[in-house]
């Protein structure tokens, strides 16, 4: 798994255009949501709101501590997403990894669950 195919769409992204989809990937399949995603947003929110209230901070710093916080979880969610995804390919095969990459790269992506298994039917791949 060290080398990709040169048609892999993997390997044509920049840097930031696979870590966001990688992030999607992962967040497209965790089975926990609340806990990885809606709960971070609102605690990051929070957060930031009353450290800068404390601090006595202009109304920019919210949105740069928020936009820093973001970073990190952008970080989390894409090396799970990776992980993710490199475990759909040993498990179905890299017509399923590719499938789903194009589904989470695509600028009319959503953030509805994904169903591998039928993912992976779609594309004629099985569970080893």
């Amino acid at each position: 798994m060290d080398r990709m195919p040169i048609n892999d769409p993997e390997c044509k992204a920049t840097w930031l255009v696979s870590k966001q989809t990688y992030a999607q990937i992962f967040l497209r399949t965790t089975p926990r949501r609340f806990i990885h995603f809606e709960l971070p947003m609102v605690l990051i929110s929070v957060v930031s709101v009353a450290i800068c209230s404390m601090t006595g901070a202009d109304s920019m710093a919210p949105i740069m501590l928020f936009i820093a916080t973001m970073g990190f979880f952008l970080t989390y969610w894409s090396r799970q997403g990776k992980r993710f995804l490199e475990a759909v390919e040993l498990n179905y095969g890299p017509k399923t990894r590719v499938r789903i990459w194009k589904l989470c790269s695509g600028r009319e992506a959503e953030l509805s669950q994904l169903d591998v298994p039928v993912i992976a039917n779609s594309v004629g791949e099985q569970s080893y």
